[in-house]
């Protein structure tokens, strides 16, 4: 990837996190963690990853708009996947919580996600969570064939990961 197209997608990046400036601004409730996990060795190889959470919520509300950076190294390749995505949570110290969004990696690919996780803990502790998530995804490809000449065309995959991670409250306001 030449640096114009790192410079576009690092743009990208910068826009979507300046759609989150309002979410951040009027949350109530701010948590932040960390996570591992892996892509099953279904495409050949068990890809590990890890990266930082952070989850915004509204006091009394069962919504909260997550996001996150993870660190990707596939063979040659190291890249960073920005995820953003809307998670619903049940009550209790046992949480079933699925959720729906989208994402853009550095290497321009993006797309949508889908997964659902269990969560344990209270509200100003550590909490644990397990997560499963699909990945579905959009690429630009660009083969040689035998003459030498390259064309361009969109590729898709579609991706699950399994996540574990940990992750506490940083930030409460408002009579919780």
């Amino acid at each position: 990837m030449d640096f114009c197209q790192r410079m576009i997608t690092v743009k990208k990046l910068l826009l979507i996190a300046a759609f989150l400036l309002p979410a951040v601004t009027f949350s109530q409730s701010l948590s932040g963690g960390v996570s591992a996990g892996f892509i099953p060795p279904v495409f050949g190889e068990m890809l590990p990853f890890g990266g930082v959470n952070l989850e915004y919520s509204f006091r009394n509300s069962d919504l909260s708009l997550n996001t996150g950076l993870d660190l990707f190294t596939v063979k040659k390749e190291t890249f960073l996947s920005f995820p953003v995505y809307i998670k619903a949570s049940t009550i209790g110290k046992f949480r079933f919580c699925p959720f729906v969004g989208g994402f853009a990696h550095s290497n321009g690919r993006l797309g949508w996600l889908i997964g659902a996780g269990l969560e344990y803990g209270g509200k100003d502790r550590i909490n644990l969570f397990l997560q499963t998530e699909m990945y579905g995804g959009y690429y630009k490809g660009k083969p040689i064939d035998k003459m030498g000449n390259q064309d361009e065309y969109w590729s898709k995959y579609v991706v699950p990961q399994v996540r574990i991670g940990i992750k506490k409250n940083i930030l409460r306001s408002g009579g919780d």
